[in-house]
């Protein structure tokens, strides 16, 4: 329903009870022609409702499109009233509309109608100020802003040509600002702004300043896709070569060389007391290295696995010292009181002793800093004469820090664990 309010300067219509169409990413200009897809139950009502009854609809974009049901307080204040052209249903079963922007309106009230079960608002007109048809700086500003249309679309592959023609074909001033910043890859923010600018000539300088920054992140997204496409196509290239050397050297029945690393890790792995199963481990990834080409960052996570597999201590383990005087001796030396810290411990290796199946509990010592846990466990060492490592964990966010990091990852490394075994040898 429209009605018409006197003010002092001009008229202003307004409009009541319109359906209205809240849009997640997408914002509306008068005069452009647009196609909307429906998704939405309350946007196919108000669609068909405005459609079937010769109604007009209000289109307001969403301040955040993860809103389903959005409430005034979602919307952005300004919008545009739209003639709902065609009501086009698709094979895949959803529904899309073609809409032309008539003029730019505000909200006023905005609710819910349960009866049709879509949302309705009453709003009204935004006079918009257009620009004298002599004005030189605005025909340069319009002549710029074709130019640009024409360069981003063709760094931006995603933009049909077909909207580079019809740019240049428009001679309308204010139907080609309008045109251009609703069909160029602006931010939803973005295109609300110029929206929101009355102001015809202003608005123009607003979209030449959103296309110089949309064109120097095309630009700069161009030149970081050609310099990613360049290493690959010199991987690949180097990768190629490799294999073809290989399979000379084997047509003719000569040895394939291995790099210096291999032979390194080769002569290592002979040394090691491993079973059958961690050398058949050694040997599959030894394989795989070979394969990999030596500039890629895969190269680098494997040699580490490979290094850190042959810097473990595989079946190797020192011989307990368990002498509960020297124990003992070593405890008072060490640490002055303490006495029934010194007995417990004194008492869990007698029990190793006894037992002689290293089965016995882990000792956990608890406390408050500073009071000799870690010199105890020291002492300890020394009595039963291991090796001792510390492993803290204060701070640690992540587990991977102890258990390690997966493979799949650049750069991943052993865990605070795997560490200390290397550590302890």
């Amino acid at each position: 329903m429209k009605s018409k309010k006197e003010t002092t300067e001009e008229e202003i219509a307004i409009y009541e009870a319109v359906p209205t169409l809240p849009m997640r990413n997408m914002v509306m200009f008068p005069h452009v022609v647009m196609p909307v897809a429906l998704g939405r139950d309350f946007s196919l009502n108000a669609i068909k409702n405005a459609y079937e009854n010769g109604l007009n609809v209000a289109v307001f974009a969403q301040r955040n499109a993860s809103v389903d049901q959005p409430e005034a307080n979602d919307l952005y204040e300004t919008g545009t009233l739209c003639k709902v052209e065609k009501l086009i249903h698709l094979p895949n079963g959803t529904t899309s509309a073609l809409l032309q922007g008539i003029c730019c309106i505000r909200i006023d009230r905005y609710s819910y109608d349960e009866q049709q079960r879509f949302y309705t608002a009453s709003v009204h007109q935004v006079n918009e100020t257009e620009t004298e048809p002599n004005d030189e700086e605005h025909q340069q500003t319009l002549s710029l802003i074709k130019e640009k249309t024409t360069d981003i679309i063709r760094q931006n592959r995603v933009i049909t040509p077909e909207v580079q023609l019809a740019i240049s074909n428009v001679e309308n001033a204010f139907y080609t600002v309008n045109y251009v910043a609703c069909n160029l890859n602006f931010e939803v923010y973005e295109k609300q702004e110029m929206l929101e600018e009355p102001d015809q000539k202003k608005r123009g300088m607003l979209l030449l300043q959103l296309m110089d920054t949309l064109e120097q992140r095309e630009r700069i997204k161009h030149d970081i896709e050609k310099r990613t496409q360049s290493k690959l196509d010199k991987q690949q290239r180097e990768y190629y070569l490799q294999q073809q050397m290989k399979a000379i050297q084997e047509e003719l029945g000569g040895p394939i060389d291995a790099t210096q690393d291999e032979i390194a890790f080769i002569e290592r792995a002979r040394k090691k007391k491993w079973g059958d199963e961690v050398m058949q481990t050694f040997k599959k990834e030894l394989a795989k290295l070979r394969r990999t080409n030596p500039s890629t960052p895969d190269y680098g996570v494997l040699t580490n696995y490979i290094d850190t597999m042959l810097n473990l201590p595989w079946n190797e383990y020192t011989k307990d010292t368990l002498n509960l005087k020297r124990a003992s001796k070593i405890l008072d030396r060490d640490h002055y009181g303490m006495e029934n810290v010194k007995e417990r411990i004194l008492e869990h290796l007698a029990v190793l002793k006894l037992k002689n199946d290293m089965k016995a509990p882990i000792l956990c010592l608890y406390g408050p800093p500073g009071v000799g846990k870690t010199s105890l466990g020291k002492s300890i060492a020394e009595a039963l004469g291991r090796k001792y490592v510390r492993i803290s964990l204060g701070g640690l966010h992540d587990e991977s820090e102890i258990r390690g990091h997966r493979r799949t990852y650049i750069g991943s490394m052993p865990g605070r664990i795997i560490n200390g075994l290397q550590k302890a040898k």
